[in-house]
């Protein structure tokens, strides 16, 4: 498939090419533009962590609303890094960290740091993180190694494109994930099913034509399985059944799809008890999930495990939801502010009280008090 088709305007997602591991200085440089990594592993009981490092991650309090303005930082200019880690569907650990630019660097073939935490390649089917990093009133720091092993991703059958307005670019195909992380006396293990992807663009997140987005998966040892939906807030939707396969093939092909039981989380952002996507023309479902408890929630972005079924394959996987025009608003930024440790300047006085081990969380705030 060529993707996006003519049924939906290319800026909602289009395809890009796993074999090319430099950004675009076009999206480096535009205010408002993105590049992240994302790695996720979860396992049958919950428990497992999601990685993202970042330029111009779109839920930094005060980017997109500077870009909306006219005068934003380009994307280079704010780096980040994200760790969440879960036990038994529940958040146990969170760092939002943002950094100077100059405290942050690539070089094009895998190889990353933000502050003393460093990404890299070590072969083409394995990627290694090494964490050291300030947990925020703990006295601790986070430190371990997280290694996410699979086949290196290939297009079969699909075509890259040039547009970078959204781009979405597989990593790695079904892969495994194995690390420990310590801070202080918490120790987390983690030893799961790995996903690991990279999005970019050159367009603010929320100037995409893009209502409400969904993404989510499931990974076995045979394939990973994905939904991809992108609701345009004038138009068609996009919707995309993509197969990472064990080789590291890719296959993305349009697919209807159909949403059932909306609820809405304690900031009002809604979400959808079960997700199906279908072959056009099929009756029968190429996917189908049921989406279960939230362990992340805000006004703009929610993630949910989800239990899948794809075929003859079932199992746990992770699944977000963005609502793009809600993010950096002004009543909401206050409570992202809470939520990020921000190094290049001050922070808000209740950090502690969200970001490190969630426990413990209240005598570190109150040690910050005194």
């Amino acid at each position: 498939m060529n993707a996006p088709s003519s049924k939906a305007p290319p800026a909602l997602i289009s395809l890009g090419d796993p074999k090319a591991t430099q950004v675009p200085e076009a999206v480096l440089d535009a205010p408002g533009g993105f590049a992240w990594w994302y790695v996720d592993t979860v396992d049958a009981n919950g428990n497992g962590a999601v990685v993202i490092w970042s330029w111009g991650l779109p839920f930094l309090p005060g980017y997109l609303s500077g870009a909306r303005a006219g005068d934003g930082d380009p994307a280079r200019a704010r780096p980040s890094l994200n760790l969440a880690v879960y036990r038994n569907r529940k958040r146990a650990f969170y760092l939002l960290q943002e950094y100077l630019p100059e405290a942050a660097s690539m070089d094009g073939a895998g190889n990353f740091h933000f502050g003393d935490t460093r990404m890299s390649r070590p072969q083409e089917d394995r990627v290694r993180i090494d964490f050291d990093a300030e947990v925020p009133g703990s006295g601790a720091r986070l430190q371990g190694t997280l290694e996410v092993e699979g086949p290196p991703a290939h297009l079969a059958g699909s075509t890259p494109s040039a547009d970078l307005a959204h781009r979405w670019t597989p990593v790695l195909g079904p892969s495994r994930a194995k690390g420990v992380l310590t801070v202080g006396s918490e120790r987390f293990e983690i030893d799961g099913p790995a996903y690991h992807d990279r999005n970019e663009g050159t367009h603010r997140f929320d100037d995409l034509g893009i209502d409400h987005w969904s993404w989510g998966r499931l990974v076995t040892p045979e394939r990973t399985a994905i939904w991809y939906l992108c609701y345009a807030k004038d138009g068609p939707p996009v919707a995309w059944g993509a197969e990472l396969l064990a080789d590291g093939a890719v296959r993305v092909q349009e697919m209807e799809a159909i949403l059932e039981a909306p609820r809405k989380g304690a900031f009002g952002l809604r979400t959808w008890r079960r997700v199906e996507l279908r072959e056009a023309g099929s009756s029968e479902p190429w996917l189908e999930a049921e989406v279960g408890a939230r362990v992340d929630d805000g006004p703009f972005y929610a993630r949910t495990v989800v239990n899948v079924v794809a075929g003859s394959q079932r199992g746990m996987g992770l699944a977000e939801w963005i609502v793009p025009d809600r993010i950096d608003l002004g009543r909401h930024r206050p409570l992202v502010r809470m939520a990020v440790h921000d190094l290049r300047g001050s922070n808000s006085f209740w950090l502690p009280l969200f970001s490190g081990p969630s426990r413990g969380r209240m005598a570190r705030l109150l040690r910050r008090r005194a």
